[in-house]
């Protein structure tokens, strides 16, 4: 590929070089968290669907252990653990089928959705160690991927009905949870 002298600035050049590349699909695809096998067609809604339920069971598999480690309630930890446990399930199962359907691996979160979401939880932490606080914290992360996997399930509905079944299925782990840490939003004190 060639890129036009009507992009004298080297920056410009790069980043439709980048651009091309991604639009033509050899390039990572970056923004639905997946590396796609050489030859292997573009994403379709099974696939696109598969990387957004890694990704966000990964948000849970990466949260949950710094809040587990912090918390002094023995019933508020063992939930967390159930939680965690279902999270690298699901996780664990949407990385066998994206495999499974041509994709080498998923990638999960970004180097700085990771960066952002480990900060912003330590901050969090520092500002407020109670069960209590955390159980706000992950009230508020279950709303986020309950409505996200509404959306997802809205906008690919022609996902197979395994990957559509496993969305719900961590659609209904967010939502448990919520259900879950409710009684924890006044807990303050050693259980």
């Amino acid at each position: 590929m060639s890129i036009p002298a009507a992009f004298p600035d080297r920056s410009l050049r790069r980043v439709k070089k980048l651009f091309w590349g991604y639009t033509m699909g050899w390039h990572t695809l970056y923004g639905d968290a997946c590396i796609r096998k050489e030859g292997a067609a573009i994403m379709n809604d099974t696939q696109k669907l598969l990387c957004k339920i890694y990704k966000n069971a990964e948000m849970g598999v990466r949260t949950l252990p710094p809040l587990m480690k912090k918390a002094d309630n023995a019933s508020f930890i063992k939930a967390l653990e159930n939680r965690l446990e279902q999270y690298t399930q699901i996780r664990d199962e949407a990385g066998a089928m994206l495999r499974d359907s041509g994709y080498d691996k998923p990638l999960g979160l970004s180097g700085m959705e990771k960066a952002s979401t480990d900060s912003m939880l330590h901050l969090n932490m520092m500002r407020d160690d109670s069960c209590a606080h955390f159980a706000d914290m992950i009230i508020k992360g279950g709303a986020m991927g309950v409505t996200d996997m509404a959306k997802q399930l809205e906008d690919c509905r022609s996902a197979s009905d395994t990957a559509r079944t496993l969305a719900q299925r961590l659609s209904d782990l967010e939502q448990k949870g919520i259900e879950e840490m409710t009684p924890y939003l006044g807990a303050v004190t050693n259980g």
